[in-house]
């Protein structure tokens, strides 16, 4: 696992982010790859890349510096190895039936991890049925409107 400590950086479009001070392809022999991280004692996956910055960067979600009580401008402690594992999303039986009857599941299904997963969460923390099912029509809008 790698360590380093980094300062939080604002990407000036509402994200955040940590530079890298390893060359990832070196060390690993590609530009990108899929990272288990740990921010202080707070877990994520991620990719480590470079997004027309000189250095690699690894994102890090505003939810990740509330938990941890940091913001930008402040130093982080950050450790990380290669992801090699498959990122799944547990896809619930109602949305999984409802995206099969729209012959949307094979779509969805090669969809980025973050997109599954972000999709899937905001399903599962619906506090109504009826939001519930507004979110999974976005869901399948979404889907539908994509080439």
């Amino acid at each position: 696992m790698l360590e380093f400590d980094a300062i939080i950086v604002d990407s000036g479009k509402g994200g955040a982010y940590v530079e890298v001070p390893f060359d990832i392809e070196k060390e690993f022999g590609s530009k990108r790859i899929k990272a288990k991280v740990l921010f202080e004692a707070v877990e994520y996956r991620g990719s480590i890349m470079k997004m027309g910055t000189e250095c690699y960067i690894l994102g890090i979600t505003k939810d990740i510096q509330s938990r941890i009580g940091k913001s930008i401008g402040d130093t982080v402690s950050v450790r990380f190895e290669k992801d090699e594992e498959e990122r799944t999303v547990d896809v619930p039986d109602d949305v999984r039936t409802f995206l099969e009857s729209e012959i949307l599941m094979e779509k969805f299904d090669k969809k980025s991890y973050t997109f599954r997963k972000k999709h899937i969460a905001g399903i599962l923390e619906a506090k109504s049925q009826e939001t519930r099912e507004r979110r999974i029509q976005k869901l399948v809008l979404e889907l539908k409107e994509e080439k």
